[in-house]
């Protein structure tokens, strides 16, 4: 059993012919792909650590789908957006997932009666594009949230009412 980490990878592209260049020889729009990839802790480092020596970013990403073929990574999500110099863009993929919070007695029933709560699981991207001061550079400033809905357990004790043992309950 190795430990899981999530790996980010943005690809921009600043080709395209509905791409049309502003004064600084940038396009006004960016168009970003994120791929969102799971593997062992291990080889994230070992990814980080190669990309930092020799920062050939097409075969790290090889690398990584050679992963993904093998059964060592999966990919967990991918988003394409198109964003503006100087603006914010935004996608979401998010749903709302009913979770049960905690339980009540229902002493007329004689029964549990578990209290739902909603909360969000899935992915949020967030891209700020902007041109540096040197009008050379482009600068992308980015936010990302990954929620999953992995179960947490817990046992608790639940009183079962009057004269009758409590009992212990996983939820």
């Amino acid at each position: 059993c190795w430990s899981s980490s999530l790996a980010v990878g943005i690809a921009v592209s600043l080709a395209g012919a509905e791409l049309e260049a502003s004064d600084s020889g940038f396009p006004d729009e960016l168009i970003l792909r994120v791929e969102l990839y799971d593997f062992s802790a291990q080889e994230a480092l070992r990814i980080q650590q190669q990309a930092a020596v020799t920062p050939h970013l097409e075969e790290r990403r090889e690398e990584i789908l050679g992963m993904v073929d093998g059964g060592e990574a999966r990919l967990v999500h991918a988003v394409s957006l198109i964003a503006r110099l100087g603006s914010r863009a935004k996608s979401e993929d998010v749903e709302s997932v009913p979770v049960v919070e905690s339980f009540t007695w229902n002493e007329e029933a004689r029964q549990l009666v578990p209290q739902f709560a909603e909360k969000e699981a899935g992915t949020i991207f967030e891209v700020d594009p902007s041109l540096a001061e040197d009008g050379e550079t482009l600068d992308i400033n980015f936010a990302l949230e990954h929620h999953t809905g992995r179960p947490e357990m817990e046992t608790i004790t639940v009183p079962m009412g009057q004269g009758e043992a409590s009992k212990e309950v996983t939820v």
